[in-house]
């Protein structure tokens, strides 16, 4: 069943971004220690906008070529 909620404030969103930006970098930092590396070579963002600028990134049906 639903709650009568709230909306979720700007300042609410804005927070959990910034917790979100945290843990990414924080796993990012983990997974370069474990599998070696630096931790921007496991961010993924940055993997698909350099595919997209590529133009590598385009999308595909059916995952032809």
């Amino acid at each position: 069943m639903a709650r009568k909620q709230e909306p979720v404030t700007d300042e609410e969103i804005e927070a959990a971004k910034r917790e979100l930006r945290r843990v990414q970098e924080e796993v990012r930092e983990q997974l370069a220690a474990d599998l070696g590396g630096d931790p921007e070579d496991y961010d993924a963002s940055a993997y698909f906008h350099r595919q997209a600028e590529d133009g590598e990134g385009e999308a595909v049906p059916d995952g032809g070529e």
